[in-house]
């Protein structure tokens, strides 16, 4: 009688701690349920594709939206998947940084994957859309644009010449950069090699 009660106590535990895992990777929590728009300094958000960066204003908007962002069991296999990411960078006002990326059926914060409630982080992939498809966004420029010329069938990209950049790092400092280039008969050998290139993958 004691074995038979020994067993029934033994698959009880089992099945009580069964219970305990099933609840803690599907109840999940919100990792910015107390995040408040006067800690956060600056933001902004980088859409890949079409790796274009904007500046997010209003702060509010975009606190309301990771409040209720819902994460479960960590998970880095996100490497492993193909499709738009949104990476929301927040300066805090206390200085430190941190990274939130959107990418369903995963949320990234600083680099580590979760499995993520997928209503929360589809709303913020759509916010990000919203933002650059709304034509009033600042869209920030990492780099010079790239130059190219379309005729028929035939694209051709232009090599970048001398330039002077700016922009703004993370603190809001203003980083400024000067380059040269070679003269442009230095590069007779070069263009039509690239023009006879890029028609064959346009074909």
């Amino acid at each position: 009688m004691k074995k038979k009660w020994l067993i029934i106590t033994m698959v009880c535990m089992v099945l009580l701690c069964i219970v305990v895992m099933v609840f803690l990777f599907t109840v999940g929590k919100k990792p910015y349920k107390n995040l408040d728009a006067a800690q956060i300094a600056s933001a902004k958000v980088q859409l890949t594709p079409p790796d274009k960066t904007v500046e997010i204003e209003d702060i509010s908007e975009l606190v309301g939206y990771l409040n209720d962002v819902v994460i479960y069991n960590q998970d880095n296999s996100y490497t492993e998947y193909v499709g738009q990411g949104v990476t929301f960078t927040l300066i805090m006002t206390d200085g430190t940084q941190t990274e939130i990326t959107a990418y369903n059926p995963f949320l990234i914060i600083d680099g580590v994957g979760y499995k993520t409630k997928y209503e929360p982080c589809q709303a913020l992939n759509s916010y990000a859309n919203e933002l650059l498809n709304s034509g009033t966004a600042n869209v920030i420029l990492e780099e010079p644009p790239a130059l190219g010329l379309v005729s028929d069938n035939t694209y051709v990209s232009a090599l970048l010449g001398a330039y002077s950049w700016q922009k703004k790092d993370v603190d809001g400092n203003s980083i400024s950069t000067t380059t040269d280039s070679a003269h442009p008969l230095d590069c007779e050998e070069l263009l039509p090699r690239r023009m006879k290139h890029q028609k064959q993958q346009l074909h």
